[in-house]
């Protein structure tokens, strides 16, 4: 999980970009905007097909989404390297701790929480 708000704040650079954007559009916009940029740039498992209406399956080419998240996208792309770096940080992550938190999100380790729960 990425906390986009408090990791843009952290950065100077990024905190200045990020007043201007937030002046132009809203949080939850932006968040849909980031979301969109890092399923173009890693792909999720499993909405990278969607059905047809005859049954059958074809990709979803989020290249030409015409979704609120990829028409702000352009605009986020002030905010979105450091948002990435701080993504890419945290994905490399391979802490035994349930969860590791840095400047801009965490990340969590279900099996190590279920065993400090519920024991092995």
């Amino acid at each position: 999980m990425i906390a986009w708000r408090e990791a843009l704040i952290a950065d100077p650079e990024s905190s200045r970009a990020l007043a201007y954007i937030s002046g132009q559009h809203d949080d939850r916009l932006i968040g849909l905007g980031l979301e969109h940029l890092l399923q173009r740039h890693n792909p999720p498992l499993f909405s990278t097909r969607r059905k047809t209406t005859n049954g059958g399956w074809v990709q979803v080419d989020p290249a030409r989404s015409k979704s609120a998240g990829a028409l702000i996208a352009p605009a986020l792309q002030p905010i979105w390297e450091y948002i990435r770096s701080e993504w890419q940080t945290l994905a490399t992550i391979t802490s035994p701790q349930v969860t590791y938190v840095g400047t801009g999100g965490r990340a969590v380790f279900p099996p190590v929480l279920r065993r400090q729960l519920f024991g092995a």
